[in-house]
């Protein structure tokens, strides 16, 4: 069988929010299976935006070198709005403008199908995870200890698969989703767009003024062009208008769009609807969805992967803690309560910045033919020429966040707006006196079988008073001592406010 019977957590999806879930629940000991009904490798380029905190969940995954040996050298410079790529320009925004003095830079550019593999690679090798491809979820259903699924493989055999959890990152139009009678609440269809990847090298137009992105206004052929591999991977996104035979025109309008003389070979056209939404709730009993299957936005932001990337790292550690006893299954409610806040406002952000796009329209007035827009360029006045590049610069948000990530809610007393990166092994203490809180990292730890891992806090890092704090796996701070003695109380008093247990007192038999 290429399926199991059973299994700890079943991730129904094996997308980079299903994969990256599946690395961290084995970083935490849990052994999950991942099955995709695709049977083999992404070929269009996807989603390519990573920002620094999502790359930081990856990096945790043992990836990091891959994925710096695989981002196209394709500096940050500027997102790029013109007539067409070859045609006069409306203006630029600076990416690096305002990040002078910091050494991250505002994105990662690296397309999803050259993620997914490094994902499967990594998370395949694990020991604890299993990956069935050419497998569909074609129903769920589940009781107070158990979860089911059916599994129909690419031959059609079907398989009944057991979990103590399921967690549904299929997508968004999530079968299991739809099953389950969640709704998603929001606003679409925003418009219906084609998606045309192709091969051709357009660096000449591309090397003076590198970017991932090109707004292409040509009143006839008007979209986004999306510079994956400045060389030999782009993708064209253009509005359709419902006419009929539409899709056969794709190759004109691209090369009206380039304005260029070049060679092109369209791989793929595809059709997509974006939309502006977030499932109702995320949690059905023993079932979560995840990624995709939670939300879906527009594309504007690029903020769909990374909110998906930090829901895999706020539910995998919650879900170690509650499979081996040591949280309670309430305290698995958490995920939705401090998840989808984030996803709605990256969805009603996503929103705005489509909607803010049409300040440029607005400044430019009605140009119905290229050649009218060219000699509006030529022709406006230095007010104008402001009022364009306010417009420009009105859009500079929305590519310069980092998105809305899960804070803790208030019913979790933590800390709040405040991270510290951890290496996802347990809970963290991380102390200016590290020598007072051995003893009693080491007690709770063997006591309340929560491991608490001691840091030094450098000079650099922690103000000059003495601190002391506590963070979760994910980084949250979720105590500080502040001028407290050192005390094994304190610190399982911390974790019990977290993990919603009643935990047995250190030193009780």
């Amino acid at each position: 069988m290429k399926l199991p019977a059973t299994t700890e957590v079943l991730i129904i999806g094996a997308g980079p929010v299903g994969l990256t879930l599946a690395g961290l629940l084995a970083k935490q000991g849990v052994a999950s299976v991942v099955v995709e009904r695709r049977t083999g490798e992404l070929r269009a380029p996807a989603a390519h935006v990573l920002r620094n905190g999502p790359r930081g969940v990856l990096a945790l995954l043992g990836i990091d070198a891959q994925i710096e040996a695989k981002i196209p050298p394709l500096p940050m410079h500027y997102i790029t709005w013109c007539t067409t790529l070859g045609g006069p320009e409306l203006g630029r925004i600076d990416l690096r403008k305002g990040r002078e003095d910091r050494l991250d830079r505002p994105w990662t550019n690296l397309s999803q199908n050259m993620l997914e593999p490094m994902l499967a690679d990594a998370v395949s090798g694990n020991g604890l995870t299993r990956i069935v491809r050419g497998a569909t979820c074609v129903g769920v259903s589940q009781e107070p200890d158990l979860a089911s699924a059916q599994i129909v493989d690419e031959d059609g055999v079907e398989y009944l698969v057991e979990a103590d959890w399921i967690v549904a990152a299929d997508g968004a139009s999530s079968r299991t989703r739809k099953t389950l009678g969640i709704e998603l609440e929001g606003v679409g269809p925003l418009g219906q767009f084609f998606m045309a990847h192709f091969k051709a090298d357009l660096s000449a137009w591309i090397d003076h003024r590198p970017g991932p992105i090109f707004w292409i206004m040509h009143p006839d052929a008007p979209g986004t062009l999306i510079v994956h591999d400045k060389t030999n991977s782009h993708v064209f996104m253009t509005p359709m208008s419902g006419v009929e035979g539409e899709r056969d025109t794709i190759s004109e309008r691209l090369a009206a769009a380039l304005g260029i003389d070049v060679d092109v070979e369209i791989l793929a056209i595809d059709q997509w609807t974006p939309y502006s939404q977030v499932a109702s709730r995320y949690r059905d009993g023993r079932i979560f969805l995840l990624g995709d299957a939670a939300h879906r936005f527009p594309p504007s932001g690029g903020l769909g992967l990374n909110t998906g990337l930090m829901e895999a790292h706020n539910l995998a550690w919650k879900l170690a803690l509650v499979q081996s006893g040591r949280a309670s299954p309430d305290f698995l409610d958490s995920y939705e309560r401090e998840c989808r806040p984030s996803a709605s406002a990256n969805a009603q952000d996503s929103l705005h910045n489509a909607m803010q796009l049409g300040l440029i329209s607005g400044a430019m007035g009605g140009c119905f033919t290229l050649e009218a827009m060219v000699e509006r360029l030529a022709a406006m006045t230095p007010d104008e020429q402001g009022a364009l590049a306010d417009a420009i610069e009105a859009q500079r948000s929305h590519f310069m966040s980092d998105g809305r990530f899960p804070e803790p809610g208030g019913d979790l007393d933590c800390a709040p707006a405040m991270r510290w990166p951890t290496d996802y092994a347990g809970f963290e203490l991380h102390s200016s006196q590290p020598q007072l809180w051995a003893e009693s990292c080491d007690s709770v730890t063997a006591q309340l079988g929560v491991p608490v891992v001691l840091h030094s806090l450098e000079a650099a890092s922690r103000a000059d008073s003495p601190a002391t704090f506590l963070a979760r796996p994910d980084g949250i701070v979720i105590w500080q001592a502040e001028d407290e003695p050192a005390s094994s109380h304190a610190l399982q008093a911390a974790l019990a406010r977290v993990l919603g247990k009643a935990l047995q007192p250190v030193g009780a038999s």
